[in-house]
């Protein structure tokens, strides 16, 4: 893990970092302005996502919060990255597609803080 992910992860903060290594790769999601501060650079980034919280603390046994949500969007040809924690679920909206995908949502009923 790069070092300036470690300091990352040491500060108090309100921003969204999320690390995650597997046997073939790690994946690092964090806000576009830290990019910059990564050493040795990444070989791949993307910085056009938007972290959308599922609110709420689910238990890990509950079943079905996430798939109705990522079924609208589908069908609504909304591409989503999913992020999920111990307490609750992120769904990772392209910037492009964000009102669309807010709008998508608050037509069922779902409502949005910032």
């Amino acid at each position: 893990i790069p070092q300036a992910v470690l300091g990352l992860l040491s500060e108090p903060t309100s921003s969204f970092l999320t690390v995650t290594r597997t046997p073939s790769e790690l994946s690092i999601t964090l806000p576009a302005e830290s990019i910059a501060s990564l050493s040795p650079p990444p070989d791949k980034v993307t910085k056009s996502f938007i972290a959308l919280q599922i609110v709420g603390t689910f238990d890990l046994d509950l079943v079905g919060v996430l798939a109705p949500v990522a079924q609208l969007l589908a069908n609504s040809k909304i591409a989503i990255f999913v992020i999920a924690t111990f307490d609750t679920d992120y769904i990772l909206v392209n910037e492009a597609d964000v009102d669309k995908a807010v709008t998508v949502l608050r037509n069922v009923g779902c409502t949005f803080s910032s």
